[in-house]
């Protein structure tokens, strides 16, 4: 439940320059260097910033209440890619591991030769995990996570706090605090406000065809939103979407075509 004034207020941070900045500092080599060499570049590849190198109003704000070490490149150790960390005041953002050691370990094919000898519905995600567009979209999303809890009371730290004080034995409990009674992660309040970001990013990156697409063409652009939709149930579906639609609106984020009503589902 939205107990305090700002998470009635919320909106979208204006941190395209910040996202920017943490790409070529953590990102941008690596990629290049996997564009040019494949399986060759993989290694584990880690840099770092703090968040006091940042621009936007909001992070220079944030920094001087939560100052974190943004913490990237590529990770083949830690299997969670992409995490906003309160506990250890720490931004960990990473190529997805997964898809990094399949690339190591089939030496000689490019990206498009080895996504040809997967299944058809994981190509396009396996690609995209090696372009700035996915990358540029989880950091929007984890960057939008710290500035939403330290610039809204801390309302994120204080779940996880809340929610890790719980039983040990009791682990529907820390469940529930966790999902604020939705069932799962996935469609709450501060997770959505997080997709929405990567949105912004979304639309930034396509914007060509923006107005072109559905809400369902929308998704399916997005490794991690399709990641979502095939995770939750059907009336958690419902739900989820209304609430994007919701928030993009406010955001004016709705291309054309997702405003009309048989694609609103």
């Amino acid at each position: 439940m939205k107990t305090f004034k700002q998470y009635l207020e919320e909106k979208t941070f204006a941190i395209d320059k910040d996202v920017d900045i943490i790409y070529d500092r953590l990102f941008k080599e690596i990629i290049n260097n996997i564009k040019t060499n494949a399986g060759n570049a993989i290694s584990q590849t880690i840099k770092q910033l703090d968040s006091n190198e940042l621009v936007s109003a909001s992070a220079r704000k944030a920094n001087v209440i939560n100052p974190v070490t943004i913490v990237g490149g590529l990770d083949l150790i830690n299997p969670i890619a992409n995490y906003y960390s309160p506990n250890d005041k720490t931004i960990h953002l990473s190529i997805h591991p997964g898809a990094a050691l399949m690339l190591r370990n089939n030496i000689g094919k490019s990206i498009k030769d080895l996504s040809e000898t997967i299944p058809s519905h994981q190509r396009r995600n396996f690609i995209s995990e090696f372009t700035s567009n996915k990358i540029k979209s989880s950091i929007q999303h984890e960057l939008s996570h710290w500035l939403d809890d330290t610039l809204h009371n801390s309302h994120i730290t204080n779940t996880i706090k809340k929610a890790s004080d719980a039983n040990i034995n009791t682990t529907n409990k820390r469940d529930r605090i966790l999902n604020r009674g939705m069932g799962t992660s996935l469609v709450t309040d501060y997770e959505i406000n997080a997709q929405i970001h990567a949105i912004k990013q979304l639309k930034r990156n396509n914007h060509r065809i923006w107005d072109k697409l559905s809400i369902i063409d929308m998704i399916t652009l997005s490794p991690s939103l399709s990641h979502i939709y095939r995770s939750i149930t059907d009336s958690q579906k419902s739900y989820w979407i209304r609430k994007l639609l919701h928030r993009m609106n406010r955001e004016n984020l709705l291309g054309n075509y997702m405003k009309k009503p048989n694609e609103n589902i």
